[in-house]
């Protein structure tokens, strides 16, 4: 169990103006609020025919080894949101039983809970009557050894809505079904669920999450169990869906530490798999076992075969790290009639470790192949190139305003989506509905849009085919650097050749050092012979690893347009001090109206900050410099400065403190710096030299 003992400790040992109670209940009960807290000092037993009601915000605190048993009575714990009814623990480290339920003569006994919370026990509610229907709503267990457990052997289907499950040993175990309920940080979530085969009764898990859980769903020990699980979400667990028997429908997968779904009969389809260790790893031997219809992308594994006999098909199998399929059976099995994102056998094997890479395995047979992912579309990613980015922005500027037939079921999810082909295409012969990343038919603005919703997200090579050049000269882009002043560089682009109908432009920003962290970045269109920056799309997202930004420039105005000259400006604020940059422009792309690609040369750049002696007149003195061990700073003003900071000449900040007047330089290499004090006086900059 993950928190439990560390967070038993927290409790208080005694609980003062409570008011004791144990034994039997004979005659109807009610525990109040007023006469709240209760401890139960021994069991509590509510015999046949005879009832416990508990009101709203009631705390009932268990001594150590103490349940609660419902023998054939009725037991009423119904909270309110604002006001849950609480069962715990009355000492810190030691466990209440729980609360138990009891039929001897197999009648329906009454057993109505909802908004209470159940902590600290050794299993939270223990349902033991063999012939009930019950339903708890509303209900939080956390930190016990076990939340909810159903071990009857008869028809005893219980159903719980609407629950929290956090950080227990088990959260649910047994003959029951859950709806709409969260399970985070449990060793397992839902543990042994059981219904018989094509029963509509026990094992349902609908709707609900799984975060960070040891298992998520699935077998503790040898039960053989069954289940079926639909419409979940299973984000970072060790194993997301353990089972022997389970039927996964319409699920997403997430981010799993050893595998998202484990299973040796039954089926998995229309489920989402990624970032997982393995996507869906089938037992060695998988009879009557279907993998139908789904996503397996961006795993380390996508799909591990372990023997044969599973039917998987029309999946798409793709962008997995390591391999798309791994076998380990020495069996000949066969994955065909599946969408691998390409249609290059070579590629496709390549995903593929059989035979071909160890002669001990099998032969895992890909074909036919499908192409059906290639006709996919993913909401941003319209060049299809895998990833949204900068140039699909350029593949929607292109088609402005072209119409065609909108998707069926469409969203802005990163999700494959299918839709009729429009009669329009792109110059290299792409079809113009993937321009249309919201599916409503029509291709405008907010489909530009779509392509920020879902910047970076990939899902694959997608055989990208890029746009064709025009038939011009190279153009020569000068890119000039207005100022830089260690904070604030402004580059001016411009053109000495005369560039029509220029439709846009994007280009990634990169640095030699990672100094666009919170940077940010403004066009300038003043000057420019382009546009007056009323018509133009704009878009500038740090890349991840906070080196560069990608830039997009659209002109959505449709206009016809020439010149040369000054195309815009650029002014990139950084958030500290940087003296000096290495700029490169990576991925330059500028295309014209008609969809062609305008050849282009540009050069990297360096630039150098100004002379820290032109930026503001001096307030303060530094000596020594060069200094060895310390720096010591005179100011001419009382509290001129609030803050001060070194910066090494990679652009690190090495010290960053509130102003003092000696500075440190113990443990720093030998060289130049920049030492920077800022205040309500404005900023002041000193070159200083660290000597041995």
């Amino acid at each position: 169990m993950r928190l439990i003992f560390t967070i038993l400790t927290t409790l208080p040992f005694f609980v003062f103006g409570q008011t004791q109670v144990g034994g039997g209940i004979f005659t109807p009960t009610t525990w109040t609020l007023d006469e709240s807290p209760y401890q139960v000092v021994s069991d509590v037993v509510i015999f046949p025919d005879q009832s416990l009601t508990i009101e709203p915000g009631v705390v009932v605190y268990f001594n150590a080894g103490t349940q609660l048993e419902n023998r054939d009575g009725d037991l009423i714990a119904v909270g309110q949101s604002d006001a849950p009814i609480l069962f715990t623990a009355t000492e810190g480290g030691v466990l209440w039983k729980g609360i138990v339920n009891t039929n001897l003569e197999s009648d329906v006994l009454v057993f109505d809970f909802a908004h209470f919370i159940i902590e600290y026990a050794e299993t939270g509610i223990d349902f033991g009557a063999e012939y009930a229907y019950q339903t708890v709503t509303n209900g939080t267990f956390r930190y016990n050894q076990r939340g909810v457990y159903d071990g009857g052997q008869g028809y005893h289907w219980i159903q719980l809505y609407d629950c929290t499950f956090i950080e227990n040993g088990v959260g649910m175990e047994g003959r029951m079904s859950v709806w709409n309920s969260t399970f985070e940080g449990n060793d397992t979530g839902f543990g042994n669920p059981y219904s018989f085969q094509n029963s509509e009764e026990g094992g349902r898990v609908i709707n609900c999450t799984f975060l960070n859980n040891g298992i998520a769903v699935g077998t503790i020990g040898q039960i053989i169990t069954f289940s079926v699980i639909q419409n979940c979400v299973f984000d970072g667990n060790d194993k997301g869906v353990y089972n022997y028997w389970a039927e996964v429908d319409s699920c997403s997968v997430l981010n799993s530490n050893e595998l998202g779904v484990f299973l040796q009969k039954g089926f998995v389809k229309n489920s989402l798999f990624s970032g997982n260790e393995i996507g869906i790893d089938l037992s060695l031997y998988p009879s009557s076992l279907q993998v139908l219809d789904n996503e397996i992308i961006l795993n380390e594994i996508g799909l591990r075969l372990n023997g044969p006999g599973a039917l998987v098909k029309y999946n798409t199998i793709c962008s997995n790290t390591d391999y798309n399929v791994l076998s380990t059976s020495n069996s000949f099995m066969s994955v065909s009639e599946n969408c691998w994102c390409s249609s290059d056998n070579d590629f496709i094997q390549a995903g593929i470790f059989d035979a071909f890479d160890d002669v001990a395995l099998g032969i895992v047979q890909f074909e036919p192949i499908s192409l059906n992912c290639l006709e996919a579309v993913y909401p941003g990613d319209v060049n299809r190139d895998g990833t949204a980015n900068g140039r699909d922005l350029l593949y929607v500027g292109m088609k402005l305003g072209e119409v065609g037939l909108a998707r069926d079921n469409a969203s802005t999810d990163w999700s494959a989506q299918f839709g009729a082909d429009w009669d329009d295409t792109f110059s290299n012969g792409l079809n113009t509905k993937f321009a249309d990343t919201n599916g409503d038919g029509v291709v405008t603005e907010a489909d530009l849009e779509v392509v920020g919703m879902n910047y970076g997200l990939s899902f694959g090579n997608m055989a990208f085919e890029p746009l064709p050049f025009a038939s011009t000269d190279a153009i020569d882009l000068d890119i000039e650097v207005a100022s830089f002043d260690g904070y604030e560089l402004e580059l001016v682009w411009s053109n000495s050749n005369v560039l029509n109908d220029v439709m846009g432009l994007s280009f990634e920003l990169v640095s030699n050092t990672a100094v666009f962290d919170n940077a940010n970045l403004s066009w300038g269109f003043e000057d420019s012979w382009w546009t007056s920056g009323q018509d133009v799309f704009l878009q500038t997202i740090e890349l991840d690893d906070a080196s560069g930004i990608d830039c997009s420039a659209l002109d959505i105005s449709g206009q016809s347009n020439a010149g040369s000259g000054e195309w815009f400006s650029l002014l990139v604020t950084l958030d500290d001090y940087i003296p000096s940059l290495e700029l490169d422009f990576n991925n330059l792309i500028v295309v014209n109206q008609a969809g062609f690609v305008l050849p282009t040369n540009v050069e990297p750049i360096s630039v150098e900050a100004v002379s820290t002696q032109d930026l503001n007149p001096k307030q303060s003195s530094v000596f020594p410099n060069p200094a060895e061990d310390r720096l010591y700073i005179k100011t001419t003003i009382e509290n001129t400065y609030d803050q001060l900071k070194l910066i090494d000449v990679q652009g690190s900040v090495v010290v960053e403190n509130t102003f003092e007047s000696i500075v440190s330089l113990e443990g720093l290499s030998r060289g130049v710096y920049w030492l920077i004090l800022e205040g309500s006086q404005g900023v002041e900059i000193h070159q200083v030299i660290k000597v041995d």
